[in-house]
């Protein structure tokens, strides 16, 4: 049980530090360009922007193919921290689960003030 806390709290430290990494990422490099289709390409990745602001001639390009890669990269680091929440969540729901004693509830006993104090059911006939 020490074994899965500790492997719980590592689990949800990496990906609390991942997360926080990605919005980093997004909020401070976050820019764009247009690609040789005249599309508009927004991504976030390091880089100097000092040297931008000083030479417009030292901005940086990319190729379709780098493109794909940073997309890919997001993409796979997003879902590699969903699946650590998750994988974090089933570690604590599971061994929960184990221990839930089930039972049989009857409405009857839960609205019994209720119950007693209606009439019985009646049925409409036309004729």
């Amino acid at each position: 049980m020490q074994f899965i806390n500790k492997y719980k709290s590592f689990l949800a430290l990496l990906a609390l530090l991942l997360l926080f990494w990605l919005n980093f990422n997004l909020a401070c490099f976050s820019h764009f360009h247009i690609d040789e289709k005249g599309q508009i390409v927004v991504h976030a990745h390091p880089y100097a922007k000092a040297e931008e602001a000083h030479n417009a001639a030292s901005q940086h390009a990319h190729t379709s193919g780098e493109y794909t890669y940073l997309a890919s990269i997001y993409s796979a680091l997003t879902t590699f921290i969903l699946c650590l929440f998750l994988i974090a969540l089933l570690m604590q729901v599971l061994p929960k689960l184990g221990r839930i004693d089930t039972c049989r509830i009857n409405a009857g006993d839960i609205f019994r003030n209720a119950i007693l104090r209606r009439g019985p059911p009646v049925t409409f006939q036309s004729i």
